[in-house]
């Protein structure tokens, strides 16, 4: 179990629970941004443990690609400073155990088309599934 404290006291257990004290609110102005992946079997074990299960534990239990975190840190940086303004501080730290190979997923277009109700082109849907 990780516990994320602050100077005073502690905020949140990592992939569990976030703090109240740790959130956003209208008065804020200074944001630390976090962007993190947990072991899916650690969290599942720690959330039990705790008696804490949340939308963040249901999150990470199920995985959540780690190859995607760097990017949607930078792209949630990108985001705040286009909607909320200000500035980005200098350094940082990174922790990357290193990428992981990509998965291929399976899609059968005819059970999509049964499970959406509604017509899907092959051809079409192709490019967004690729990510292109």
């Amino acid at each position: 179990m990780l516990v994320i404290a602050d100077a005073a006291k502690p905020v949140a257990v990592a992939g569990v629970m976030g703090g109240a004290t740790s959130g956003i609110l209208p008065a804020t102005r200074t944001v630390l941004l976090e962007s993190a992946c947990f072991k899916p079997t650690r969290v599942r074990r720690c959330a039990k443990q705790l008696g804490m299960l949340t939308e963040s534990s249901y999150r990470f239990e199920r995985g959540v690609d780690i190859n995607l975190a760097d990017w949607a840190s930078r792209h949630a940086t990108a985001l705040m400073l286009q909607l909320a303004g200000g500035t980005t501080a200098n350094g940082g730290h990174r922790r990357l155990r290193g990428p992981t190979a990509p998965r291929t997923i399976a899609c059968r277009f005819e059970r999509a088309r049964q499970l959406l109700g509604a017509p899907l082109d092959d051809a079409e849907a192709l490019p967004h599934l690729r990510g292109a």
